[in-house]
């Protein structure tokens, strides 16, 4: 049996509908994904940074434990140095010949 004209345009018009919605389905979809990629990067690239920031922060600490140590080692042995001298010739310990020292150990150690 024919469809007369009035009804095939009537599936072609609802076949359009169809084809367009699913078109518009897959624009939004991809949409979605785009942003979902979006915020993935978006994600990554905040946890990059975190850990970074903490890679720097225990790397400075580090840097700043090993400094005291130095400072703490300079102290030691100028002590035990001035202790073996005569009294005649000891001399006070300054803040400033500590930090000589330790910088001196430190250029020592890094050469």
């Amino acid at each position: 049996m024919a469809l007369t004209a009035e009804q095939q345009a009537e599936i072609e018009m609802q076949e359009a509908r169809e084809a367009g919605r699913r078109a518009h389905e897959q624009a939004m979809e991809t949409l979605r994904s785009q942003n979902n990629l979006a915020a993935i990067e978006a994600q990554a690239n905040g946890q990059v940074a975190l850990a970074t920031s903490q890679f720097n922060s225990q790397a400075s600490s580090a840097a700043k434990q090993a400094r005291l140590e130095l400072v703490r080692l300079a102290k030691e042995t100028l002590i035990e140095n001035r202790r073996t001298q005569p009294a005649a010739s000891a001399v006070d310990i300054a803040p400033a010949d500590i930090i000589a020292f330790a910088s001196a150990l430190e250029a020592h150690v890094n050469a």
